[in-house]
């Protein structure tokens, strides 16, 4: 039987990777400011179809894969 290896307290990150994810946390991860829009609203009908698009073109990819198509 294996044990399981209790640890008191959580292993603590070094203070450079804290440093390094908070660095790349702000860089990739900007807030938006007050008043400031995110970005064009897709409407559903087109997030859909590209959904539907894509579905099948995997499919179509798997199956020319196995040699169906």
């Amino acid at each position: 039987m294996i044990a399981f290896i209790k640890h008191d307290e959580p292993p603590r990150s070094p203070p450079a990777l804290k440093r390094a994810r908070r660095l790349v946390a702000s860089t990739l991860l900007r807030r938006a400011r007050p008043g400031q829009r995110r970005g064009p609203e897709v409407h559903a009908g087109v997030a859909w179809t590209f959904t539907a698009w894509v579905a099948a073109a995997t499919l179509i990819y798997g199956l020319s894969m196995l040699g169906w198509f």
